[in-house]
């Protein structure tokens, strides 16, 4: 992240700091915040990662403005990004995972912020700790060997409602761990002005080949064009 990349997260961001709580909170002095936004040289990772957390509302947005552009690729019920937070911990940020409203047909973003232990094992770890991407359908959802099971519950359920369909798709951008994770649950196909979950036939895979091929191209499209220097500016010696 370089200095003049601070100006443009405080454009976009929803506080609007002085260059004097600026400063105080990085630490320097406002000449030194002055000189750093117009400097075209990179940041030490130490105050990358601090302008990351002040900033935090800034990545939120990206994010939610990334998986708006990806459903008009691969439209999904529920969209989100798990990021690798370190110490084998990853993290989806409050209000950032997309989820649609069939009743109004309309999407929105809000959840609490959720951070899960590498450890236990799951359908949303698994891909970080054994970098395997997950795509299944229907009761092979249940067969999947990542899947953690609660009592005697032997149905592709969660949270009350049926998954029909799942695509994880770890990300690599440093190093051989995954620093972020899509995850899509139900894909959905458009009848007339309304979306409807696509139903498994038997054990066939909903998400397709293509679809995975796509997806990864628009992830890297979307890499270019910022949220790589956003995650590595948020995560940055985590």
């Amino acid at each position: 992240m370089r200095g003049i990349d601070i100006k443009l997260l405080r454009e976009r961001s929803k506080y609007s700091y002085s260059n004097r709580e600026m400063a105080q909170m990085l630490g320097i002095t406002e000449r030194t915040l002055i000189n750093w936004e117009s400097s075209e040289e990179d940041l030490s990772p130490p105050y990358q990662n601090f302008l990351g957390q002040i900033f935090e509302d800034v990545v939120i947005v990206n994010a939610q403005e990334t998986l708006d552009r990806l459903f008009k690729i691969v439209p999904a019920e529920h969209m989100a990004f798990w990021f690798y937070l370190g110490h084998e911990k990853i993290v989806l940020f409050r209000n950032s995972a997309r989820h649609l409203n069939f009743t109004a047909q309309t999407r929105t973003f809000q959840n609490d912020e959720v951070i899960k232990d590498l450890e236990d094992i799951s359908l949303t770890t698994a891909p970080f700790t054994y970098a395997v991407t997950i795509n299944d359908a229907g009761e092979s959802i249940c067969d999947n060997r990542y899947k953690s099971y609660k009592g005697t519950r032997y149905v592709h359920y969660l949270q009350n409602r049926t998954l029909e369909s799942i695509l994880k798709l770890p990300r690599f951008m440093k190093g051989p761990k995954p620093l972020y994770l899509l995850s899509l649950e139900n894909k959905l196909h458009k009848i007339d002005d309304r979306y409807e979950i696509i139903q498994p036939q038997g054990s066939e895979k909903v998400f397709t080949e293509n679809d995975v091929e796509i997806l990864m191209t628009a992830l890297e499209h979307e890499e270019k064009n910022g949220l790589t220097e956003l995650l590595n500016m948020y995560f940055a010696q985590k």
